[in-house]
């Protein structure tokens, strides 16, 4: 289909250099000629789903505990791993304080996916290896795939109605008192274990949170060092009883992060096993998936771009990509934006895409959410392309290996298990598509 529009003044401006590709131009000085804006969209995207061989979670601003079900993009499970480190309180324990009890507070978010309705049980596991980014490699990050091994029995268990009206609310639950009992003789002895932070996170290992009520529902929790503490209560007898309580704070130099196992046996992208594989959205019923924390992305593909340099009269000003969501949820539930890389062969992360202003200066560019309150159906991302594709086609052949990586943005990549699901270009409505601007002279 041809749209034309006469809005020259704006598009001259867009149209500086002189790049002949072919029989096609790019950007070629013009000459005095009539001229008129064609937008073309029948060049044809192609929407793939693709899995992530793994995705960074450490250090997360939630701690994602609870299972979540879902018919579409299946089972997720999502459990996380921290340690606590020494703050300095620790020195104002004394041989006169006794021991009452020892806990774990944590802080919720505001993230949370799934039923509300059905009472939690979270337990505590210590672990039985260090937890730290491993060694061996050159990245101080671990991903939602690592795992540690931890007890079989849990050091404590807490049940409980999760109410998301209560904003920042908290949990607190009581663990073995043998550890706290442990910390306070460790203390009073001056024990090598309790002289540094480090030589305190070697002595604990670390701990795992997870879901042992196997609900449909996942929580996220803050992870500064003011919402997730570890605390020990004790009192002194005197004239009068003293009440103290010591907090050790979730350590941020240490390996916290969520580990999420997911379960896709019966889902339509099942046969993905490893990030190179894709599968188109012709496929899946001409959709493709998006998901936080587990790596489920889509890829973009423009397999009939070449056919552009057929063109000996157009001059490419703007490429523009529309993608439409398949299902319309609450605006809230939606991201604002999305994000893109560029990727070769293999679907392996490349750059992210960006738009170079005149002094060279770079900027990251997302497709934003076009929201129609009053028909959300007609909702869509829109983003300008017109950099990548011009740098693409500026050797005079698009190599088709050669493509786009769409993720949701990275903090809910990282930090939730939202899901979008977009249409491929094969729906016959709303479809997601690609626009491309030319401006054509005689």
């Amino acid at each position: 289909m041809i749209k034309h529009n006469i809005i020259i003044l704006v598009l001259l401006a867009l149209v500086s250099c002189n790049t002949d590709v072919g029989n096609f131009q790019i950007g070629e000085d013009l000459v005095e000629a009539k001229t008129s804006v064609v937008m073309i969209d029948s060049f044809s995207i192609k929407l793939s789903t693709v899995i992530s061989d793994s995705i960074s979670t450490s250090s997360t601003d939630y701690a994602l505990i609870g299972k979540y079900d879902n018919e579409i993009v299946g089972s997720v499970e999502a459990m996380h791993y921290l340690n606590f480190e020494l703050d300095g309180n620790q020195d104002l324990i004394t041989e006169d304080d006794i021991f009452d009890s020892i806990t774990v507070s944590m802080q919720y978010s505001d993230y949370y996916i799934g039923d509300t309705t059905k009472i939690q049980e979270f337990s505590m596991y210590r672990l039985t290896e260090i937890l730290e980014s491993d060694k061996n490699t050159e990245s101080d990050y671990l991903y939602n795939i690592n795992y540690f091994e931890h007890e079989s029995s849990p050091i404590g268990t807490h049940r409980f109605y999760f109410y998301p009206q209560v904003s920042k609310d908290s949990i607190e639950f009581r663990i073995d008192d043998s550890l706290g009992l442990d910390i306070i003789d460790l203390v009073n002895n001056d024990a090598t274990e309790v002289s540094s932070s480090e030589k305190f996170l070697d002595y604990l290992k670390g701990f795992a949170i997870k879901s042992t009520s196997n609900e449909n529902l996942v929580i996220g929790f803050d992870t500064d060092t003011s919402a997730i503490h570890l605390n020990i209560y004790t009192h002194r007898i005197g004239y009068t009883a003293v009440n103290k309580k010591f907090g050790f704070p979730i350590s941020l130099e240490s390996a916290n992060f969520n580990g999420i196992t997911a379960n896709r046996s019966e889902t339509d992208f099942a046969t993905l096993e490893t990030q190179s594989e894709e599968l188109p959205a012709s496929e899946t019923n001409n959709i493709s998936y998006l998901q936080g924390s587990v790596g489920v992305m889509t890829r973009i593909d423009f397999p009939t771009i070449n056919s552009i340099y057929t063109y000996d009269d157009k001059i490419l000003v703007k490429a523009e990509l529309v993608l439409r969501p398949s299902t319309i949820n609450e605006k809230d539930l939606m991201p604002e934006t999305l994000n893109f890389y560029t990727t070769g062969r293999k679907n392996k992360f490349g750059d992210n895409l960006v738009t170079t202003s005149s002094d060279g200066t770079e900027t990251t560019i997302y497709a934003n959410l076009i929201l129609d309150e009053m028909y959300p159906e007609n909702s869509y991302y829109r983003v300008d392309i017109t950099e990548f594709m011009l740098s693409e086609l500026s050797g005079n052949y698009y190599d088709t290996n050669n493509g786009l990586l769409v993720t949701l943005p990275v903090t809910d990549l990282q930090n939730t298990i939202d899901l979008l699901i977009l249409n491929g270009s094969g729906v016959s409505n709303l479809k997601s598509k690609m626009n491309l601007y030319f401006l054509k002279y005689e």
